[in-house]
């Protein structure tokens, strides 16, 4: 029910196209717990059928059971989910705790995974046959407003508490006279650094804890290298990174990554784009061949650019009904101007107006290798790992001079106040 392989993301957002995600997750409880699915939709798109699409699947999964690539797949990903888990402190405390308060015994943190493995297919389309029917489904259906529609104001609500003297304490002397604790020293892994003919920055961190890797490739520039008027390019860049490359289809990569139970992920910053990824450490050489493909080889299919916006422009909007995110975008309009990118956040319209071949040229003018740094992290050798690198990168070329970043902008003159009216909200952000 997870990823962009499964079922629910290929029926709904990819092939339907009524949603920008779809997903289905077991929620464990002491008490009996719940199968939730869920999917994410635009307002002009039925929720029936959303609903339809979504029951339909459930009930092809109970009728036919998985298949066994399916199942492989589903294994992969909870033994690496698990591993990955490993190697956060915060993570391991939430699974034992979890373990030990749900399922009664937090050795069941570490057994699990035995358990997983034993599961067959025709054990998934029993239990999908005897829980996942329509007598036992609660359905809940949150639909935001439109655009234009007129939303009445709740009215304000008033907490009796607020009504009593405020709680006073002498906060100035509880820090008067702590003691300072002295630094631990910090005993840092082994680190390999290379740079390659073309400019290419290595930087590999071995990590052997746990048996896992992770990618990290940054590129200058972000969103400060994009033009008047198409404000997001860079983050539909670096989403569109994984839609598509010369030998491998969007479903293709989303099958192979998921298959092994990894990730890779795009995203931008004001000053740089960037690709992420994470693998076991046993599919280092498969997880490095598909995150250098999408690095090096996007081509930005245009019938997956519709896919790719569908989440941007959701955010968009989801932005306008969150009053902290208004704020911190007016104010960075208040500072920067809208001569400089970070003035110019993503609209709807500066999002719809970006084309395939808007992102081709911002891809050649911002990813070469020259100033770019790709990080590999975990149970890998330093020496070795770096070779692997090498062959995989050292073909990469392309870019000449940095690109050009927008002036410093000019220091405000006087106080401003910047006000946004929003009547249908009952808190303020400053």
């Amino acid at each position: 029910g997870a990823g962009n392989s499964s079922r629910l993301h290929k029926k709904l957002v990819r092939d339907e196209k009524v949603a920008v995600f779809a997903a289905g997750f077991n929620w464990k409880m002491k008490d009996p717990g719940l199968f939730l699915l869920l999917a994410g939709y635009m307002p002009f798109v039925p929720a029936e059928a959303v609903e339809k699409l979504l029951i339909e699947e459930v009930d092809k999964l109970a009728a036919e059971g998985p298949t066994e690539a399916e199942l492989d797949k589903a294994k992969n990903m909870l033994t690496a989910q698990h591993t990955f888990e490993l190697t956060s402190l915060w993570q391991m405390g939430i699974g034992l705790g979890q373990a030990e308060v749900v399922e009664g015994d937090y050795h069941r943190f570490s057994t699990s995974m035995a358990a997983y493995d034993k599961v067959t297919i025709d054990d998934v389309k029993r239990v999908a046959g005897k829980y996942l029917t329509k007598e036992r489904l609660t359905l809940a259906v949150l639909t935001p407003a439109a655009a234009g529609d007129k939303v009445e104001k709740a009215a304000a609500t008033e907490i009796e508490e607020s009504k009593g003297e405020t709680a006073t304490w002498p906060t100035a002397e509880r820090y008067l006279n702590l003691k300072g604790t002295e630094a631990a020293p910090v005993n840092l892994p082994p680190i390999t650094r290379k740079t390659l003919a073309n400019g290419l920055r290595l930087l590999v961190v071995e990590r052997r804890e746990q048996p896992v890797v992770y990618f990290d490739l940054k590129v200058p520039g972000g969103n400060l290298i994009e033009p008047k008027g198409k404000a997001g390019a860079a983050a539909l860049l670096a989403e569109m990174l994984t839609h598509g490359t010369k030998t491998r289809s969007a479903d293709q990569i989303a099958q192979e990554v998921e298959g092994l139970g990894g990730s890779i992920q795009g995203y931008s910053d004001t000053d740089y784009l960037a690709l992420s990824g994470q693998f076991l450490a046993r599919d280092f050489q498969n997880g490095l061949q598909l995150f250098a493909d999408a690095a090096l080889n996007p081509t930005f299919p245009e019938d997956e650019m519709g896919k790719a916006k569908q989440p941007l422009v959701a955010a968009v909007r989801m932005t306008k009904d969150d009053p902290n995110a208004m704020a911190k975008e007016n104010l960075s309009y208040a500072v920067y101007g809208y001569d400089n990118p970070k003035g110019r956040p993503a609209s709807e319209a500066t999002l719809t107006s970006v084309t395939t071949d808007d992102l081709k040229a911002l891809y050649k003018l911002a990813f070469a290798p020259k100033g770019s740094l790709l990080t590999v992290v975990g149970d890998v050798d330093g020496a070795k790992t770096a070779q692997a690198l090498e062959a995989a990168f050292s073909s990469w070329s392309g870019g000449g001079a940095a690109p050009a970043l927008p002036a410093d902008p000019q220091p405000l003159k006087g106080a401003k106040v910047r006000l946004i009216d929003k009547p249908d909200l009952t808190q303020s952000s400053i």
